[in-house]
């Protein structure tokens, strides 16, 4: 072969070895990000209560509004006292989204007089206020001032039981609680 050729060929096999190690590495930078907002809160403001309720075979239904019904041989008692749904008010980042997890999930509670006597209560489905459900609306300006109110309603079911004071947070009670979590 001739020089000339030679001295092409080992040329090109140089660049080819340059090229092969220019591209041996490469990099790109890269931002982290992050969008801090704040906490979910919710705090009971009012329990479930049905006020005086006369014992028989019926049912006694505080529903959304703090509206009483009853049925069947049940009815207030003297001095009813007040009857309410329950009020949770939620609180956390304004327009943001949330769901709301009931526990027992079946809404059914078990209300004793602490002893041997219990009823039973279903629970209806929370029920917003005001707005649109499941969303914090503004109360204000900033970040923080999402706001909404739920209330929860129930039917009490009574089958003669004797005169008490019935609660879920009396021993062998269920256990009741709502729990929101941002979506």
């Amino acid at each position: 072969m001739n020089n000339t050729f030679k001295a092409l060929v080992a040329v090109a096999v140089l660049a080819i070895a340059g090229l092969a190690n220019a591209q041996n590495s490469a990099s790109a930078s890269a931002t982290a990000n992050a969008t801090i907002i704040c906490p979910i809160a919710i705090v009971n403001e009012a329990n479930l209560n049905f006020g005086n309720v006369v014992s028989g075979n019926g049912t006694a239904h505080v529903d959304n509004t703090n509206s009483e019904t009853y049925t069947g041989a049940i009815a207030p008692g003297a001095n009813a006292g007040s009857h309410s749904a329950a009020q949770f008010n939620v609180t956390g980042q304004s327009g943001s989204t949330y769901a709301i997890t009931m526990t027992p999930a079946s809404g059914t509670l078990t209300v004793t007089d602490g002893g041997a006597n219990s009823a039973t209560v279903q629970l209806d489905a929370p029920v917003v206020t005001a707005g649109n459900p499941g969303h914090l609306d503004h109360v204000d300006q900033g970040g923080c001032s999402g706001q909404q109110r739920f209330r929860v309603g129930g039917v009490l079911t009574l089958t003669g039981q004797p005169a008490g004071s019935y609660s879920n947070a009396n021993a062998g009670g269920t256990p009741w609680s709502e729990t929101v979590t941002y979506n």
